[in-house]
């Protein structure tokens, strides 16, 4: 079973990711902070690369690609595992086609993406949602829209938000910018 040490690491991430989505990162630092310092004194590995693929995130929201990329690539200095589960590795892979598509390489943000797309357990609507805004990189746009159609009224609010800003980029794109203003305001 878990220990009281994995548990505290766990609550400590889900924190953290809460405060992310919400856009409240001075919290979301200091939740991953805690829970990186509690992962250092537990050899269970499985949580480290969650924390790592969170911190991520959290320096991708500031503009820190590389620190973004490092943090990805971090190992965990001991301990035992068998490496991140599945879903925690479609969180590595969506912040590195993050880190990808703002550095202008769509094609390696798709080739990240696309072997996640229909994996059991993945976070699928999340990565489609990436995908997404893949496919409005890579300019095709009748690709994005059948992603964004399926994603707009999702049952994760992230979800629905991330395909809404998405389709008002893609109007915007589109020269549709009435449709575009409407999209943003839905989503707000």
């Amino acid at each position: 079973g878990w220990t009281e040490l994995a548990q505290a690491i766990a609550v400590h991430l889900a924190l953290a990711l809460r405060h992310l989505e919400r856009n409240e990162l001075e919290d979301a630092r200091r939740r991953l902070d805690a829970g990186l310092a509690a992962q250092r004194n537990d050899p269970e590995t499985g949580l480290f690369f969650a924390l790592k693929a969170a911190e991520a995130r959290l320096l991708l929201v500031s503009g820190q690609l590389d620190r973004a990329r490092a943090a990805l690539a971090e190992q965990p200095a001991t301990g035992r595992g068998h490496g991140p589960p599945v879903l925690v590795r479609s969180w590595q892979a969506i912040a590195e086609a993050e880190i990808d598509l703002a550095r202008g390489r769509p094609g390696a943000a798709r080739d990240r993406l696309q072997p996640l797309v229909d994996q059991a357990g993945s976070g699928a609507e999340r990565v489609s949602a990436g995908m997404a805004r893949v496919q409005l990189a890579l300019g095709d746009a009748r690709r994005a829209e059948a992603i964004l159609a399926g994603l707009r009224h999702s049952d994760d609010p992230v979800v629905a938000a991330e395909a809404w800003l998405t389709s008002a980029l893609l109007a915007n794109r589109s020269r549709a910018d009435v449709a575009g203003v409407v999209l943003v305001v839905l989503v707000v």
